[in-house]
């Protein structure tokens, strides 16, 4: 007859329970015809009841007389506690097997049985009565055929993982920082650990708290285990020589040898009274196959290495000195009851930049670049890229902390007075040890600068966070830079732009802007992109110290998704503007992405005192319309921008001719209805960024786009109105088989 553990509680009528857990369990006993109701007992404890309800489960598909020893009829016991928690099932039967997918096993108690994968919350959720005592038939069958462990399932760690954690550096590799030392902070003064307790190590000679206590730390690999069942966690060393001496583990040896290195090595402190063994078990999933995993593991000894040495027969207790023989091996152990108290810690490993990278899913990897601004949009960049482990990256700022900065960036407000760059660099360098940040307090523009042009020719790819109109102009006229983004969002926070250079820079940053426009004025996400007010703020005494309010939470709405962005356009080749808008009343995001068009060389680049530029899309857009009126001639407005500093003109559009404008095949006379409007439409929805610079006109079929006489006359009218702002004026003439633009600059006389 059977032998069976007890259960330590008192009987009760089966129509006394009380938790709706055991409730349902007695329905579901009393109507499956192959378990059998054996008693339902009752205990408190400490206010708490639980209820045990053991029962007989037949099973007609456990083979008779199976090798892992589970019986036809087995007894379970069914154990309730708070509402709504999982029951705990157990084994009761003495002779019942250690087997995997147990709860720490033991033979000298009930078999604890874990009967699912997944989180108890999520079987919880769909949890009855009558499908866990299926679920339990199903583990026995499943046991008894030897499938409870599937091919396809990973393999089974060797120990539970306990409470406490120890942390290694993301470098620590269990083979070549065998026997190294290691340097660490408990948080925590007293000498035990208590549940939750972190242990963070480094390679460096200090403690990072001046709270924390130093300890040693030894690293042990033992010879690799088949998996089996997952043991519980014991507390002395003899236990757990024990435990591993049947998985063909002499722990105690190897801890001996270890101790004989590091003494005889004299790199350790001897003195430190805590050290923490890392043990590393290499797993097989059978003897012939070969280590699919390792499961690391540390376990705590309150003395100091000299101590151990002693206890374990390393060094002699009187002399100190080593007890090995004329080759310098250990002589066998004298205390065969050597024994020590340990604590078993779960071990990590801090994630390195790799890790971070495929965590974050980000496949490719990506190496050196640069971000010009470190201000609010360029600290939050460094902030998510170090995450993710994506890049090394040199951050340029000449600018310096000022307290009104600490609202929306990254940094703490620590950093006040600081240079911006250098301490972006500086913070995530010492926090993200695997990543290269470099900061340079610099103006990016000064490319004659040695340190400028070494990060640039370094630099597989720059993004441009400064925030302003002269960088990205200034570096489109450097043919050597690297490839360029800018990224911007507009002063209400409620709008990103993303520019994207091609990987082989036939359209710059400097047209992109211009393009940029052009979606703005044409396209519905123009509406209200830049039209949107903003209140600012004083930041400090000067006239030029004003703010634009905006949040934190929207920064970084905005500079996330920018972040991702980034990271997807790096990896085409094309080139791109990208607008997003949101209504943040709403939460609604508008998006429009345009494939950016190349330059067009300008014919009379020579003949100008400013090198003007526009692009395919504009002459596309004149051609077409060219072609729709022939025979007779069209024309319109030109609007664009100035750029004083780089003597440059950027062409953003050539708008359509007016309704009262005059076209015959000989001659165009522009209208004028509407065009204050669409100015100030244009000015508004740029934000005053583009404006009048002058007029275009087409030419019959089979003209050249050479100057008539009556063009010559219109362009010194249009540069003396234009004088009186100082600006050049510009004439566009598109023929049969060209397009040239014209300039006319009054001389200041």
């Amino acid at each position: 007859m059977a032998d069976f553990f007890p259960v330590e509680a008192d009987e009760i009528d089966q129509n006394k329970v009380e938790l709706d857990g055991s409730i349902a369990m007695i329905k579901a006993i009393n109507k499956d015809r192959n378990t059998t109701l054996i008693d339902v007992r009752a205990r408190v404890n400490s206010g708490q009841k639980a209820e045990f309800i053991s029962v007989d489960i037949c099973n007609d598909d456990v083979p008779s007389r199976n090798s892992v020893g589970i019986c036809y009829k087995e007894r379970i016991v069914y154990i309730f506690t708070k509402e709504g928690e999982l029951p705990l099932t157990f084994a009761l039967r003495k002779g019942f097997p250690i087997t995997m997918h147990q709860n720490s096993p033991s033979e000298d108690a009930a078999k604890s049985l874990c009967l699912y994968l997944d989180p108890t919350d999520v079987v919880a959720a769909s949890w009855t009565a009558e499908k866990h005592l299926k679920r339990t038939t199903w583990w026995l069958t499943q046991a008894a055929l030897g499938k409870l462990h599937h091919d396809d399932q990973g393999i089974e760690q060797l120990f539970f993982n306990p409470s406490s954690t120890i942390i290694l550096p993301y470098d620590y590799d269990h083979e070549s920082n065998h026997g190294q030392q290691l340097n660490a902070v408990m948080y925590n003064k007293k000498d035990t650990i208590e549940e939750g307790t972190f242990i963070v190590t480094n390679w460096k000679r200090q403690s990072l708290s001046r709270h924390g206590a130093l300890i040693n730390v030894v690293t042990i690999i033992t010879p690799s285990i088949v998996h089996g069942v997952v043991n519980r966690n014991v507390n002395t060393i003899s236990k757990l020589n024990e435990l591993l001496k049947p998985l063909g583990v002499e722990i105690i040896d190897l801890i001996r040898q270890q101790l004989l290195e590091i003494i005889s090595s004299s790199s350790y402190r001897l003195d430190v009274n805590t050290t923490v063994f890392i043990l590393t078990f290499p797993m097989q999933r059978s003897p012939d196959s070969p280590v699919e995993t390792r499961q690391t593991m540390a376990i705590m000894a309150f003395q100091s290495l000299a101590e151990l040495a002693v206890m374990f027969d390393v060094t002699d207790e009187t002399t100190k000195y080593l007890r090995t023989n004329a080759n310098g091996k250990l002589l066998p152990i004298c205390n065969d009851n050597v024994d020590l108290n340990i604590e078993f810690m779960e071990c990590l490993k801090e994630t390195s930049a790799k890790e971070r990278r495929l965590q974050s899913g980000i496949i490719k990897s990506f190496g050196k670049g640069a971000i010009i601004g470190a201000g609010a949009l360029g600290g939050a960049l460094v902030d998510f890229w170090a995450k993710a482990g994506w890049g090394s990256w040199t951050v340029v700022d000449n600018d310096s902390f000022r307290p009104h900065n600490f609202t929306r960036h990254v940094i703490p407000s620590s950093a006040v007075g600081q240079n911006k760059a250098k301490f972006v660099a500086a913070h995530y360098s010492y926090y993200f040890q695997d990543s290269d940040f470099t900061g340079i307090n610099i103006d990016a523009k000064n490319f004659n600068i040695p340190t400028v042009n070494e990060y640039l020719n370094k630099s597989e790819l720059i993004i441009d966070a400064s925030a302003s109109l002269s960088y990205p102009r200034a570096i489109s006229l450097n043919r050597y830079a690297p490839r360029h983004m800018s990224a911007f969002f507009i002063p209400s926070g409620s709008g990103a732009v993303l520019l994207v250079e091609d990987k082989r820079r036939k359209v710059r940053l400097a047209s992109l802007e211009a393009q940029y426009y052009r979606v703005l004025i044409n396209e519905p996400i123009g509406d209200k992109h830049l039209v949107s007010t903003s209140d600012q703020f004083r930041s400090g005494i000067s006239c030029r110290d004003n703010s634009f309010v905006m949040s934190h939470s929207r920064v970084m709405a905005c500079s996330s998704l920018l972040s991702e962005q980034i990271i997807k356009a790096s990896c085409q080749d094309d080139p791109m503007i990208m607008i997003w808008h949101d209504e943040v009343e709403t939460g609604e995001r508008a998006f429009y992405r345009a494939i950016a068009r190349k330059d067009v060389m300008n014919n009379n680049h020579n003949l100008n005192k400013f090198k003007v530029h526009w692009d395919e899309g504009i002459e596309d857009h004149i051609r077409k319309l060219r072609s729709q009126n022939l025979p007779n001639e069209t024309g319109g407005i030109l609007i664009g921008y100035h750029d004083m500093t780089q003597k440059s003109v950027y062409i953003v559009d050539a708008l359509l001719a007016p309704d009262d404008s005059i076209g015959t095949p000989t001659s165009f006379q522009r209208g004028t209805n509407g065009v204050i409007a669409t100015l100030e439409e244009v000015a508004t929805r740029t934000a005053n960024n583009v404006g009048y610079i002058g007029e275009w006109h087409s030419h019959p079929k089979g003209a050249s786009a050479h100057m008539s006489k009556l063009d010559i006359n219109q362009l010194e009218d249009l540069a003396i109105s234009l004088s009186e702002d100082g600006l050049p004026a510009y004439q566009m003439i598109v023929g049969e088989n060209e397009t040239k633009v014209y300039e006319k600059v009054l001389d200041s006389e």
